[in-house]
């Protein structure tokens, strides 16, 4: 994307002073991203970690970038201006005081969210040195992360008597990079209606440690029924604050298991768990689409080019449910890194809630040889098969997909089998 591209909303990096299409001082509206990028000048790796937003009438945030060519660190000051991207509602757009290598400066943010995996999610940087860098996180530039954008919804995000959430372990997706351990619980009490929880977080690099004082709030990730977010009143380090936390129940391996914080400081981490596991408590099963009958089943082979490297990989797969068992199989190579998966039993398989004629299946999995768990999501779109799609999803972070040789140069054909 060219840099007259990115900045054609007609903003002035010069003349930063309040951005216009506001979210609002009252909406709690934010933005929190963390990952890295190859869409710099010399097309190495930059790591970023980010947030901003609007809360009790302020903008608050904080940036962290570094160029790992050139060895360009870039630290935000202040947040100066915060925005919903006039051309994209996904994106928001924030500005900041920063420190380049040291100097007073200048710089912008574009940071868009276009759903989970992250793989679609978009970090852009501008800086008043003239500086520029973006790209996607790991679909057509090979970058890794999450971009989360946290706004204001009109569906329903409160949660029924009796839901909650706890769990334990690491990340290492803090402004370091090192570890840091949390132990979290949240939810509302079935009887009395009441927020229940506490909270303990310590970054090990920086000996930072949060301890919540109170919960204030419980509700669904409206964009992720697997989701939950809470808030806390907290000390941090001693010092009265708050925290607001979204954990995720990602399936019973822990290995896809979400813990993302933001305090009220301006320090964010999070990312899929190193080591531990967060459960999900249901009061009732999420919003999900129909469940299958016992004759529905999908099967499907043939190979895809969406790898993180680009390289071909060839799958085959089948799930189902019979005599009220899950039956099915997958076998899924990567070419490129020459990546193995194997199934060892089908755990699960339902309709996709957004899409009828699509299935998700998980497994567990050998992946080279060690155990490991895998989603898949298949979908048949007509024959001959070439918009028929197959993506993927590993315990280990792995993420491929795309169509089977429609707009990608795959090729094979998914065929959904429904109940007659």
């Amino acid at each position: 994307m060219s840099k007259k591209t990115v900045w054609s909303i007609g903003y002035a990096l010069a003349a930063i002073v309040a951005l216009p299409f506001c979210a609002g001082g009252d909406t709690d509206d934010f933005v929190t991203a963390a990952g890295w990028i190859t869409g710099t000048p010399s097309g190495a790796k930059a790591n970023f970690g980010a947030a901003a937003g609007i809360k009790n009438g302020a903008f608050f945030g904080h940036l962290d970038y570094v160029d790992h060519g050139s060895g360009m660190h870039v630290e935000g000051t202040a947040v100066t201006g915060y925005a919903v991207d006039p051309n994209d509602a996904d994106c928001r757009i924030a500005d900041y005081n920063v420190l380049i290598d040291g100097q007073a400066g200048n710089a912008r943010i574009r940071a868009c969210d276009k759903g989970e995996p992250g793989k679609d999610d978009i970090f852009q940087i501008q800086l008043s040195n003239g500086y520029f860098a973006g790209g996607d996180l790991g679909d057509n530039a090979p970058g890794g992360g999450n971009v989360q954008l946290h706004k204001r919804t009109t569906g329903s995000v409160f949660a029924s008597n009796g839901d909650s959430i706890s769990g334990s372990g690491s990340i290492t997706g803090t402004p370091s990079g090192t570890n840091a351990d949390f132990a979290v619980a949240g939810g509302i009490q079935q009887k009395s209606g009441e927020l229940r929880g506490h909270l303990n977080f310590t970054d090990r690099s920086t000996g930072q440690h949060v301890q919540a004082t109170a919960i204030t709030g419980y509700v669904l990730d409206p964009n992720d029924a697997d989701c939950r977010i809470i808030d806390y009143n907290v000390t941090i380090d001693g010092q009265p604050g708050t925290a607001r936390v979204r954990v995720c129940d990602k399936g019973t391996s822990g290995h896809n298991d979400i813990f993302e914080i933001q305090l009220s400081n301006g320090y964010f981490a999070g990312g899929n768990l190193t080591s531990g596991n967060i459960s999900l408590h249901r009061k009732s099963p999420p919003n999900m689409g129909p469940p299958p009958n016992d004759c529905d089943f999908v099967t499907g082979g043939g190979f895809i080019v969406g790898t993180p490297s680009g390289a071909k990989a060839n799958f085959a797969a089948a799930a189902g449910i019979k005599n009220g068992a899950f039956w099915g199989r997958l076998d899924y190579v990567d070419h490129g890194i020459g990546m193995h998966v194997r199934d060892i039993a089908v755990t699960g398989y339902a309709v996709d809630p957004n899409d009828d004629t699509c299935r998700i299946a998980d497994y567990d999995v050998l992946i080279d040889g060690q155990p490991g768990a895998a989603r898949i999501r298949v979908c048949d779109k007509g024959e001959p098969g070439r918009s028929d799609i197959f993506q993927i999803q590993l315990s280990n972070g792995y993420f491929a997909g795309g169509d089977v040789g429609g707009s990608d140069p795959g090729g094979g054909d998914i065929q959904l089998h429904p109940c007659q």
